[in-house]
């Protein structure tokens, strides 16, 4: 019995196809060019080897070299944004750093007794960056710290410039109480004293004003208080202090040994002072002495023999 010849395989079975198939592809193009060549020997043409590849020549353009361009940079909104940020805090480490936006002492215009040193020392602009300076809040702490600042006006300007005019109270009364003195301006503002202050009235008092009204702005005593010391004072000798009573109201003491009061209202001050200089004629000429003597109700003369 025979030996049984394996079957051929799928890519075997392939394989010889494609074989078989190349094979008759080569015979085919075997036979077209015999053909060809017989055909021209039979013209009379020369057989010419077929060429296998042919080359065509191309005219390829000059081209010069050029420099290196650099490449297009188009910045996106992160690229924009983060150089907007690094510029702000660049602006800001200027701003807290650079002696052109730091202040120093201020210019000071219109002090006439408060020191401008002293004024400074209050403020504390000594290296505060000048965008943090506001005007009005300086203003509101000057007058609080100084009362005898009657107005003032901050201009802050670059290079950090900090420009302080004000216009100081004038006082017109030294007002003594419990061995304080008190410096007083015509609108009945107090304030402390500094230095000498000639013809200052001066006034020892007794106590505070037994009637003062509430007064949003501070006054230390009311105006027509202070526009009746300053009436009363022309008719009194020179240096001769005025008394202030809570009970007996304004006087002084008079240099024949008594003390003499008119009160409070001075709009009949002229009258008071007859009336005053009469009724003591009068003691007088009667061998009275008395210890105090007041006339400041007209229908109500009052004096006192005891001391």
């Amino acid at each position: 019995m025979s030996p049984v010849s394996p079957r051929p395989t799928r890519a075997e079975l392939v394989r010889q196809r494609r074989a078989q198939e190349n094979a008759r592809r080569q015979q085919a193009v075997i036979t077209r060019v015999q053909h060809r060549a017989s055909d021209e020997k039979e013209s009379g043409q020369v057989l010419r080897k077929p060429r296998r590849y042919q080359v065509a020549a191309m005219a390829v353009p000059q081209v010069r070299p050029q420099a290196p361009s650099l490449p297009h940079l188009r910045p996106g909104w992160r690229l924009l944004s983060g150089t907007l940020i690094v510029l702000i805090v660049y602006g800001l480490y200027l701003a807290w750093t650079s002696p052109l936006f730091l202040a120093s002492n201020a210019t000071v215009v219109g002090a006439q007794r408060i020191p401008a040193e002293e004024i400074n020392a209050a403020l504390r602009l000594n290296g505060v960056p000048i965008f943090l300076i506001a005007p009005q809040v300086l203003e509101a702490s000057l007058l609080r710290a100084f009362p005898e600042i009657e107005s003032v006006s901050v201009r802050v300007t670059l290079p950090a410039q900090v420009s302080i005019s004000l216009r100081e109270r004038q006082p017109v009364i030294a007002w003594i109480e419990n061995n304080a003195m008190t410096w007083v301006d015509a609108e009945g503002f107090a304030f402390r004293p500094r230095g000498e202050m000639p013809g200052l009235i001066t006034v020892v008092a007794a106590g505070r004003p037994a009637l003062l009204p509430d007064d949003p702005q501070g006054r230390f005593l009311p105006p027509n208080l202070v526009r009746a010391l300053m009436e009363v004072s022309p008719h009194l000798p020179p240096s001769t202090p005025i008394l202030y009573d809570p009970q007996y109201g304004l006087g002084w003491n008079d240099a024949r040994g008594w003390r003499a009061y008119i009160g409070l209202n001075t709009e009949d001050l002229t009258l008071k002072l007859h009336i005053y200089e009469t009724l003591i004629n009068d003691l007088t000429r009667r061998g009275i002495r008395p210890t105090l003597v007041s006339v400041a109700y007209p229908n109500a003369l009052i004096y006192r023999l005891e001391p």
